[in-house]
């Protein structure tokens, strides 16, 4: 098809062919500039000259404005200027006269001091003064003071006491102050030294004062006071000066009374004014003003001079102002010297008007010219102005035929327009299409080729091609493509285009809109996303209309899960898939989501799926209403594992629960079941119960013979013997170990023994274990409710001490708690409590008992015995405190105390070559148990400098079979290794294997004295004490035999080896002085014989 001008086929041929694009075409018209919008002061400028029209009368107002504002300027220039001068004068007379004041004041106090000093070594008014004589000293003082007064002008004299009571005021002697207080007299009491300042005098007057303590033959008998009115001085300053010299003082520190004559009825005219907060006194005889008042008033907390000016009446005055200090440095008032400024400041106006008037002269002069030239520059501008006017019509006429054009586009579309002459080949866009590929419409080529080399490569087959077919069949055409503007941005365009024709139908030029759709196809992308990962979701995700509740989308996690179509679920509506729902609970459900009274429901139910199955579900429910109609949004989340693992937890719970309060080994409620259940019976005290406390005997000694295992089947035998016997309402509970507790409720003293024997005896049938028979015995101890208590800890403190004496009976055996029981308790808690101060006061003590060889008679040993010297009942021996340290706390400071005393006997002893062989202490089971007994030994070994193969640790065999724990045996070990001695005491009176004896780290056996009391009595002792000697021999360890009393027992244990022995016969338990002087005869002796 032909085309008038083939320029716009050629671009889009010619593009095709040419790769890349290289040449730029040219001609395209500029687009208009847009005028400025005018600013608020181009505004108020078109306003005042009439839009330009008239500007004469602005610039005649604009040269006054310039005329006032220099002859303003100017003559506040001068009158600061001139006032900056006067106040300067000032300032440097108040300096000045601050100056004169402070040399006065050390020229007159100077005399003043001399003075004193003459005073003050008068001697008959010294003794006047010591003796309190006021007549004599007043005859004494007056005609010095009459001198005094004649030679330095003084005004007052006073003596005062060392108390600053006033003896005798000299110049008024009636004045019978009760105390003075003034500065000068307090601070010279303060440094009893000289001192000298201005004070209140008096007469109420500013008073230069010299105070100085009076010395008599070193002694402080009063004060010397001296002191001279400032009036004369100020006189004389005020005419020196040439000006009005004012005191001012602080009303509150003046006495107004003293005053000779103040007239208040007319302060302007008076030398006196009174303000508010000063009273005012001037020299010589000018008044005061009394707007001065309300200076002083405003600077009352002024702490250096000021200056400030002030009218009064029709005179203008300045007043500069010096602070009065005291001696104390605190301010009394003001100096304050006045000047009259009214002549000079009305010959400065006089001369400063006739300036203005010769400038204001000039000025007319002026204005009548700038006048005349800017009548003539508006005429000009006004011409001017229309010629331009006419211009702009031409313009604008032109501009309308644009904005007709830009309609034309508009109408086709609200984004850019844009249009190409296909004959001229002229190119308009419109400001929105330079916006939308981002170029600057100054340097951008609207043309095809600078389209294209924009256009997103991907996208530029696509436009050709589309163009191409439209210039083949002359009709409109559309399409979308992506564009790359010059920041690197990748924007979408939807372009639609027609072609106009000539009368021969020959497309003459092509019109278009293009349209920024970026935002419409992210928009698309997103939903496009969004509609993916709900699909690939793993929560089941279910869309339904909020009116009929039919299902208008589900993911396909859902459909799996349900085993439903598509298809099958939008016949569905959501209440379809819930079971425990049905239309009208489901729509009530719904309804706080429907009102907005609430955001999103969040519940827990079941899904039914289509072969019938269910599975719990949480379901998080949102209401939609942002696109089209209302949709309910269901994010269902599959809990099958969840509940299962919430069931896991339930049962471990009880389980735990189980663990936490019942006993798996006997089958019954542990401890804490116990403390839970037995609180709610003791709310009605009507009710009886007993409180039976059990415990099996010699538990430990089964374990250990027979092993754990057999412990544990009497456990388990017991714990089924006591559910036999205790059916309900008796419970029984293990409360630890081998320890148990029964609560029966009971009615009388008889069926609460008849409990007691039933529980009892349940317990003694024999049990066979492998082959062995045991034979259970039990101990128990019982407390009554509420006779012996009315809360379960008072009762089972109670229970516990009747067991306590049920195993101090014998065991096998059970007992009502008593009073006396808790008696005995109470006395042993006395015990305690007297133990713990005695360890404070160091009431505990050691005595020594020597161990010596049988056939030698050297000594081997000393053994370190503790005592309690009580305070009220003397000397204890340990049976009377010892069980009840090792019940207490006190086991491991009393031990420490037992290990630091005998090492330091020890450390004496080898200071004084003495031998003792080593020295032994007892070991206490609770201090090895309590985990600091080898910390204690090391402490005391490092502290007295002791050898650890001088110390021997008796220990009980009862340590290892109460409890043979490891960590014991290695405390042992650990001693051992280092040298201590290891000693096991009263052998044989245990229930000990001999096994025990090669596994632990022992160096000896000491043989229990009631072997060594039976040894001659009974031959079965013979034996048993022969035994262990030999056995001791074949396992290389030593042997101490205590308890010897008599010869005869020496001499038929000498007869069975070579060991030590220990007792009465050798000699007593001694204190260290005693001990130490036979230990050093027996050592003189044994040196002796060998010499």
């Amino acid at each position: 098809m032909a085309i008038g001008s083939t320029s716009f086929q050629d671009d889009v041929e010619g593009h095709d062919r040419e790769k890349p694009v290289d040449a730029v075409e040219t001609g395209a018209c500029p687009r208009p500039r847009l005028r400025s919008r005018p600013s608020g002061f181009d505004t108020i400028v078109q306003q005042w000259t009439r839009d330009g029209m008239r500007i004469a009368q602005p610039l005649n107002l604009i040269f006054l404005s310039l005329f006032l504002l220099s002859a303003v300027v100017f003559a506040t220039s001068a009158v600061v200027h001139r006032y900056t001068e006067i106040t300067a004068d000032v300032a440097a007379l108040g300096r000045s006269a601050e100056r004169m004041l402070v040399q006065e004041r050390i020229n007159l106090g100077s005399g003043l001091e001399k003075a004193l000093v003459g005073l003050s070594g008068h001697h008959g008014l010294a003794d006047a003064m010591r003796a309190g004589d006021r007549a004599a000293l007043l005859a004494l003082a007056r005609p010095l003071y009459a001198e005094l007064n004649i030679r330095y002008g003084i005004t007052q004299m006073t003596f005062v006491d060392p108390q600053r009571r006033p003896v005798l005021a000299v110049h008024r002697p009636a004045l019978q102050d009760a105390g003075i207080a003034r500065k000068a007299l307090l601070e010279a009491e303060r440094t009893q030294r000289p001192t000298t300042g201005l004070d209140l005098g008096d007469a109420g007057l500013l008073t230069l004062e010299v105070v100085r303590p009076w010395l008599a033959g070193g002694e402080l008998i009063g004060y010397l006071s001296i002191g001279m009115e400032m009036g004369k001085p100020l006189d004389s300053l005020s005419s020196a000066l040439g000006v009005q010299v004012i005191q001012a003082y602080l009303n509150g520190s003046i006495d107004p009374s003293r005053w000779a004559s103040i007239d208040t009825a007319r302060p302007t005219q008076s030398r006196w004014l009174i303000s508010e907060r000063y009273t005012l006194s001037s020299s010589g005889a000018m008044a005061i003003p009394g707007r001065l008042g309300d200076v002083l008033d405003a600077h009352a907390d002024a702490d250096r001079p000021f200056r400030e000016v002030f009218l009064t009446g029709w005179r203008i005055k300045i007043a500069y102002g010096i602070p009065l200090l005291d001696v104390g440095g605190r301010p009394v008032g003001f100096l304050v010297t006045l000047e009259d400024i009214t002549a000079a400041l009305l010959d400065f106006a006089s001369g400063v008007l006739g300036t203005i008037l010769i400038v204001a002269a000039f000025a007319v002069l002026a204005g009548l010219l700038v006048h005349r030239l800017a009548g003539h520059l508006q005429d000009t501008v006004v011409a001017t102005r229309r010629r331009l006017e006419a211009e702009v019509g031409l313009r604008t006429r032109a501009l309308a035929e644009s904005e007709s054009r830009l309609r034309e586009a508009q109408h086709i579309a609200a984004i850019g327009n844009w249009e190409r002459d296909l004959v001229t080949d002229e190119a308009h866009w419109s400001d929105e299409i330079y916006a939308i590929y981002g170029v600057d419409p100054k340097t951008a080529n609207p043309s095809i080729r600078s389209i294209l080399s924009q256009t997103h490569p991907d996208d530029r087959a696509i436009i050709l091609d589309t163009l191409r077919k439209a210039l083949e069949t002359c009709s409109d055409y559309e399409f979308e493509h992506r564009i790359i503007r010059p920041d690197g941005e990748v924007r979408w365009l939807h372009v639609k285009a027609r072609f106009a024709l000539d009368a021969d139908g020959r497309p003459v030029r092509t019109v278009g809109v293009t349209h920024d759709i970026t935002e419409r196809r992210r928009a698309e992308e997103r939903s496009l996303r969004l509609a993916n990962i709900l699909e690939a979701s793993l929560n089941e995700i279910y869309l339904f209309d909020a009116q009929s509740c039919r299902f208008t989308h589900v993911n396909r996690r859902a459909r799996e899960n349900t085993g439903y179509s598509m298809d099958e679920l939008k016949q569905r509506s959501a209440w379809d898939l819930k079971p425990d729902f049905d239309e009208s609970r489901f729509r009530a459900l719904v309804v706080p989501l429907l009102e907005g009274a609430t955001n999103s429901l969040h519940f827990e139910t079941v899904h039914e799926r289509k072969d019938g199955s269910r599975y719990p579900v949480e379901v998080q429910l949102q209401l939609n209403t942002d696109v089209g109609s209302p949709l309910f949004v269901a994010i269902i989340n599959d809990i099958s594992e969840r509940k299962l693992r919430e069931d896991e937890v339930r049962r471990a719970k009880e389980a735990a629960e189980r663990l936490a309060f019942f006993d798996e080994l006997t089958g019954l409620p542990n401890r804490a079941a116990c403390l839970r259940d037995v609180e709610p019976l003791f709310g009605d005290g009507d009710v009886e119960h007993l409180i039976i406390h059990m415990d099996l005997d010699n538990f430990k000694l089964i374990n250990d013979t027979l092993g754990h295992t057999a412990g544990d089947v009497y456990l388990r035998a017991t714990g089924a013997r006591l559910r036999a016997a205790c059916a309900a309402p008796a419970r029984a509970y293990r409360w630890g170990g081998d320890e148990f507790v029964i609560v029966v409720p009971v009615d009388g003293d008889a069926a609460a023994r008849g409990a007691c024997e039933a529980v009892f005896s349940c317990m003694r049938a024999p049990l066979d274990y492998e082959g062995a028979t045991i034979w259970p015995t039990v101990s128990m101890g019982i407390a009554r409710y509420p006779q012996d208590g009315t809360d379960f800890g008072a009762l089972m403190v109670n229970a516990d001490l009747a067991l306590y004496r049920s195993k101090e009976a014998g065991k096998d055996r059970w007992s009502f708690f008593t009073t006396d029981m808790k008696a005995d308790s109470d006395a042993e808690a006395r015990v305690e409590a007297d133990l713990y101060r005695a360890v404070e006061r160091d009431e505990l003590f050691l005595v020594y008992q020597p161990q010596v060889n049988i056939r030698s008679g050297e000594v081997t040993g000393v053994e370190a015995l503790l005592r309690w010297q009580h305070p009220l009942r003397g000397a204890l021996s340990p049976a009377e405190f010892l069980p009840v340290v090792e019940k207490s706390r006190l086991a491991p400071v009393v031990g420490a105390i037992v290990l630091d005393k005998a090492l330091a006997a020890a450390r004496i002893w080898s200071d004084r070559g003495l031998d003792f062989g080593r020295v032994a202490v007892n070991l206490s089971p609770q201090h090895l148990k309590a985990g600091t007994f080898l910390a204690d030994v090391l402490n005391a070994i490092d502290k007295h400098d002791v050898s650890p193969d001088r110390i021997t640790v008796e220990v009980l065999e009862s340590i290892f079979l109460n409890d043979a724990s490891c960590r014991k045996i290695e405390v042992l070990e650990d001693l051992h290794r280092r040298g201590v001695h290891i000693e096991l005491d009263d052998f044989g009176t245990g229930y000990a294997s001999l096994s025990h004896l090669a596994d632990l780290p022992i160096d000896g056996l000491k043989i229990d004295r009631s072997f060594t009391a039976q040894l001659l009595a009974d031959s079965k002792a013979q034996v048993v004490v022969n035994s262990i000697i030999h056995l001791a021999r074949a396992l290389d360890i030593g042997i101490v035999c205590e308890g010897i009393e008599t010869d005869a027992q020496v001499a038929r244990l000498r007869m069975m080896g070579d060991f030590s022995v220990q007792g009465y016969l050798i000699a007593r338990p001694a204190p260290f002085e005693i001990f130490s002087a036979w230990l050093e005869r027996r050592t003189e002796a044994r040196r002796s014989a060998a010499v």
